[in-house]
């Protein structure tokens, strides 16, 4: 798949990775803002991984374009598994929007330092 970008989320518990190029948001609550999260492409064969490191842990998505049910029954081109703290959470994705907001907000507000 040539997706850049995904939407990804779980339910039972509740997650939400958002993923444009190189960098992944994943939140673990709907009223969270989002943890930011360099993560690496590896594309293979039937799908695609999106690697990074979350509080010294593996971070990983996998993606696989195959149709899926969300918990809301709707449904989603790719299905998807997130490993977290040892863990690993099944739920869907989408394709997502490669403009990010902040990469919008970055490219018009003044650099600041820090």
């Amino acid at each position: 798949s040539q997706t850049a970008a995904f939407i990804a989320r779980g339910a039972e518990p509740f997650w939400n990775v958002q993923i444009a190029g190189n960098s992944a948001v994943y939140r673990a609550s709907e009223a969270e803002a989002g943890r930011s999260i360099a993560v690496n492409r590896i594309p293979f064969t039937g799908g695609v991984e999106y690697i990074g490191v979350l509080n010294g842990r593996p971070f990983v998505v996998n993606l696989r374009p195959v149709a899926c049910r969300d918990a809301a029954g709707a449904r989603q081109p790719f299905t998807a598994r997130l490993t977290i703290g040892g863990e690993t959470r099944a739920g869907c994705a989408e394709p997502g929007a490669v403009a990010t907001p902040s990469a919008d907000a970055a490219a018009t507000a003044p650099a600041t330092s820090g």
